[in-house]
């Protein structure tokens, strides 16, 4: 018998009304398997993220960290740190169950100032670049690899996020961590 389904997937999937530019189109897969553990009465806990900001990390190229097109709005920018510690405060929470938590940093950042942040603590030398969103079809990556990372920073340039995260913060606790601490745990783990 299980006893317990936890989920995660993109903050798209329970505030769609964010992303300004659409979503990304797998969402449909997760909220698929979602639905089915709903409909199946099995008791669940959905978790919504944010954007991660320790996945900053895998988009430095040669002490580089580029940011293709217009990002205009703030983020919630949030961590697997952050949602390993929500994660561990729903189980064998009854107050987790058969609930969707949206899961958001504390502060809400462009990913301009979140980056530059983060990489003044994690790695100075990175500099953070912006550019034109056209210029992913430039970088010798296959056409669908090249399409889908097109789609990734589309849906960003779009997301408009607001601050949903009150009953996660109040039922699974605050982030411990401000994206600059995240960085300095990042440096030392």
């Amino acid at each position: 018998n299980v006893k317990h389904i936890m989920q995660i997937a993109g903050l798209e999937s329970l505030h769609d009304n964010f992303f300004q530019n659409g979503v990304i189109e797998t969402r449909l897969i997760r909220e698929a398997g979602m639905n089915f553990i709903e409909d199946a009465n099995i008791p669940y806990t959905f978790f919504y993220c944010s954007f991660f900001a320790d996945t900053f990390t895998r988009f430095v190229d040669n002490n580089t960290l580029y940011l293709f097109g217009e990002l205009p709005h703030k983020v919630y920018f949030t961590s697997s740190y952050q949602l390993a510690g929500h994660i561990h405060q729903a189980i064998d929470n009854p107050k987790a169950l058969n609930q969707q938590y949206a899961v958001q940093g504390q502060e809400a950042l462009t990913f301009a100032e979140a980056t530059r942040r983060f990489f003044k603590v994690y790695d100075p030398r990175v500099v953070i670049e912006s550019i034109p969103l056209e210029a992913i079809q430039t970088l010798g990556l296959p056409p669908g690899e090249a399409q889908f990372l097109q789609r990734i920073w589309e849906v960003c340039g779009g997301l408009n996020e607001q601050f949903v995260s009150e009953d996660t913060y109040q039922y699974l606790g605050r982030p411990l961590v401000t994206i600059d601490e995240l960085a300095k745990q990042l440096t030392i783990s």
